[in-house]
């Protein structure tokens, strides 16, 4: 018979599991079935060139819903999300551009992914606690796990996202230096250069295409060029994105040739690169030495000393 501990946990975890499968299904609701015209209106600004650096970068990069009322259900939800401590807007809209989500909605679909996973993983411990009969502090322990677990989910597979992406346009940006290079001693300036090379990467990474078009929108946006590239720094903080946007900082405010200094960026790139692969090579005997000792030596001596063991058992046990 269920006692009335077991009653109380179950009602628990039923509740919580309603609320937050509701809340995931308005914050789902009201994210989809609504529209942003952000896009159109950046490209609008884009082909019209119009001086205002700070009103787009405010909507490039700190996205904002001020469409919904502050009477409305939706614009308080917004609000009461916005006082939450540990959920910074400006941090997870900088996440969601470097995992390569680009969206305005960012602090939207982080809540509604944490309630989502949160319900899932309620679902699961439900499952697992009718399926056995744990005691009253396993039950607390299964389901404090999965709240914990549900809750750190969607960081989990955003910070994965966001280590493969960097590491992704951190192999490949030396190759659009490359063309970069090429562009420029063909005689075309800067911003066509990253225009030109933005179209030819995309059929290889679409990471790296996708930021020097950003970068290279935000060039004719915005009055300081200086800021464009501290942009692209935010969004892509690996070493070669660092030494890039320095290099080309300084030929804009020193008036160097920006060839002559692309140039030298690539070749110091590549030799930094070789340099990391014969360290890589110097530790690999080092690196291969523990699986040697721990898999392959075992085998090897049970080849070799096997059949003069077995011999020996046999002899001692022909002599009793």
């Amino acid at each position: 018979m269920t006692s009335i501990v077991d009653l109380i946990v179950i009602g628990f975890l039923v509740f919580v599991l309603w609320v937050v499968t509701s809340l995931a299904i308005f914050f789902c609701s009201k994210m989809f079935l609504t529209r942003n015209r952000l896009d159109k209106r950046l490209r609008s600004i884009v082909e019209k060139r119009q001086d205002t650096p700070t009103k787009v970068h405010q909507v490039a990069f700190k996205p904002t819903i001020t469409k919904y009322g502050s009477l409305s259900l939706v614009g308080q939800l917004v609000g009461l999300i916005r006082k939450i401590p540990f959920l910074k807007e400006d941090e997870i809209v900088l996440k969601f551009n470097q995992a390569g989500w680009m969206s305005n909605r960012a602090l939207w679909i982080y809540s509604a992914s944490k309630l989502f996973f949160m319900a899932l993983a309620i679902d699961f411990s439900m499952y697992i606690m009718n399926r056995t009969t744990p005691s009253h502090f396993t039950r607390l322990m299964i389901a404090g796990g999965a709240l914990v677990l549900g809750w750190f989910a969607i960081n989990i597979i955003l910070n994965r996202s966001v280590k493969k992406r960097l590491r992704i346009i951190d192999t490949g940006f030396i190759q659009a230096v490359d063309l970069i290079i090429v562009c420029v001693g063909a005689g075309m300036n800067f911003t066509k250069s990253l225009e030109r090379v933005s179209r030819e990467m995309g059929r290889f990474n679409k990471g790296v295409a996708h930021e020097l078009e950003t970068t290279r929108k935000e060039l004719t946006i915005l009055l300081n060029r200086k800021q464009a590239l501290i942009n692209l720094n935010i969004r892509v903080p690996t070493r070669t994105i660092k030494d890039f946007t320095t290099v080309i900082s300084q030929s804009f405010q020193q008036g160097t040739p920006i060839l002559q200094a692309l140039t030298l960026l690539s070749k110091e790139e590549r030799r930094r690169r070789l340099q990391t692969a014969e360290i890589t090579a110097a530790r690999l005997p080092s690196t291969v030495a523990i699986p040697l000792v721990l898999f392959m030596l075992p085998s090897l001596l049970l080849v070799i000393l096997g059949p003069p063991l077995s011999h020996l058992f046999d002899v001692l046990r022909s002599q009793h």
